[in-house]
This record gives C-alpha cells, structure tokens and sequence, in this order.
C-alpha cells in the first residue's frame, strides 16, 4: 500500500493491483478536502564583505532556482556505486490469523490482523561520477505505525469459475521520505534535495474478481478519511551563494473511489477454439467409423448369401 498526495491530496493507492492484461481499468473517485500550502526562499551571498546586503529572502520559491538546484544534482548516468545497504524492522504487539479451506483447494479464506504495529525500512548508497567527478549519495526511509491493521483474502471454485476476494483496512500514520546530495569538487559547488509524504488516518479497501470462461471481471472499492502532507525542499551552492528553498502543503481529506475492469485470456480462447476443432475431429472420425462398420456388416451380410 502508497500513498499519493497528488497536490497535497491524500489518496491511497494500492500497488499491487495490476491493471488486466487484455482489458481494460475504469477508476472513479469522488472527494471533499481543504488545502493549504507555503513556499519560501533564502539566498546567502558568500561573496559580499561586511558591507550591503548579504541574506535575501522570499515567501516565494523561484522556479529558477529549484530548477538550477535539480541541475546540480544530475549526473552522467555512468556513476559507479562505491557503497550502499538497507534495513528494516518490523514491531507487533499482537496478531492473528485464521485460515478456513485449502488454499490449494476449491475453497479457502485466510483472516488477518494486527495491534499496535510500526513498520520501519531504510535504504541508501554512495556513488562516484567520473565523467562529472561528482561524488553522490541518496536514500529514502519508509515509516508506518498503526493501531489496528487487518486483511481477508480467499477464493472459492464453482461451475462458472473461481471467484476471489480480497480487503484490507488500517487506522494509523505513515511517512516517505527521500533525499539526495551532490557534491561537485572541481568547480566548488555542491547541492541536496529532500522529498517527503506523510499520512495520518483510516483507510478501507476491498477487491473481487469472477471468471467466467476465458473472461475476468474484477470490481474494488475503497475509502479514506484523513490529513496529508507533502514537502520538498533544495539547497544548493554556487558561485558563492548558497540558495535555499521550500515547499510544503497539507490536505484533510475524505472520498471513496470505485473501480471495475475485465480481462480476456487469449491463451485459453485458443485452448477453447483448438478442443473445439478438435471435438468436431473427433465426431466426424466417430462417424467415419461408424459408417465403415455398417459397410462392413452389410459386406459380411452378403458373403453369406
């Protein structure tokens, strides 16, 4: 499960659902929010003496200057990684679960839930551009808390198909941070870029899907009520001055969305066609044969006369 803000709206998106091979996805979302945001920016000029204007400021962050910041940071896409790793920790204070069925079975559903969870993942290298002679580093730390957590899931094979269902819900707050730094040795310059989502509230998803022949149709549903912000804010150095801006927003919002697709397997329209063809093979062989063994008994028939 993500989060996207989509301009300081909160909207939850689930990255597991696929949209249909051979299909198509029709999403509808309907929403209640209010927004806010503010925006900044600091310039120091390291150049200037004691004298005149050293610091300016701004309530508004300057296009320009978070676009020559983004600037900095590229780099030749030929960097060669000199180190990295990652961690993560998971905490549960209690949880269960019930399985009812085979999951390898016609039928089956699986129950699961969890109190006061926190859900902990970082991750982050440092890389060297020869090409630039630009030395990097980036990450980004994953956090999520909740106070109750749980999820359904199971399928069930009939006559028309399997059907299978899935839902899952928390009460609790997450946040995404990323971050990246530059530095650039041989012409004095270095500059870094922080990135952040954060949530905080209740959210409700389910999903079910029918086949119905070489035919899948698939519906979900889901809903959410809470507060979202998102930040970003860019630092750099060059030429003597060190520039500095942000921009926050933040979103209490409430809405649902529905959506509903189908997918075709191609590969089973072909299984379908190919035993039909071959069915029909075999009737006409069946009466080929019958036809023969009737000649055959009349042929019998006759030599006795």
């Amino acid at each position: 499960m993500s989060i996207e803000t989509n301009r300081y709206r909160p909207v939850f998106r689930n990255t597991t659902t696929k949209p249909p091979e051979h299909g198509k996805l029709v999403r509808r979302e309907v929403q209640a929010h209010k927004e806010g945001r503010a925006q900044g920016e600091a310039t120091l000029d390291l150049n200037r003496g004691v004298q005149g204007n050293r610091v300016s400021t701004s309530n508004q962050a300057n296009p320009n200057t978070t676009a020559d910041i983004h600037k900095q940071l590229e780099t030749s896409r030929f960097e060669q990684t000199v180190a990295q790793g990652e961690w993560n920790k998971n905490w549960t204070a209690a949880s269960g679960s019930h399985t009812s069925g085979d999951v390898n079975g016609n039928f089956h559903n699986t129950v699961e839930g969890q109190v006061l969870t926190a859900d902990v993942a970082a991750q982050g290298n440092v890389s060297i551009d020869p090409l630039h002679g630009k030395i990097g580093a980036q990450g980004s730390v994953d956090v999520q808390a909740d106070l109750v957590r749980g999820s359904v899931e199971g399928h069930a094979d009939s006559a028309l198909g399997r059907s299978e269902w899935g839902a899952e819900g928390n009460i609790g707050a997450e946040a995404t941070a990323t971050g990246q730094v530059v530095l650039d040795p041989l012409h004095g310059q270095a500059a870094a870029s922080v990135h952040g989502e954060a949530f905080a509230g209740a959210r409700a998803s389910a999903e079910v899907s029918q086949e119905i022949g070489p035919a899948t149709v698939t519906a979900g549903a889901e809903a959410f009520a809470g507060i979202g912000v998102e930040f970003e804010a860019n630092v750099g150095l060059k030429d003597g001055k060190l520039s500095a801006n942000f921009d926050v927003g933040a979103a209490l919002g409430i809405g649902a969305s529905l959506e509903f697709g189908f997918s075709v397997d191609v590969g089973k329209i072909g299984d379908a066609a190919k035993s039909a063809v071959e069915g029909v093979g075999n009737a006409v062989q069946n009466v080929g044969e019958g036809i023969k063994n009737v000649g055959e008994g009349i042929k019998n028939v006759l030599s006795h006369w």
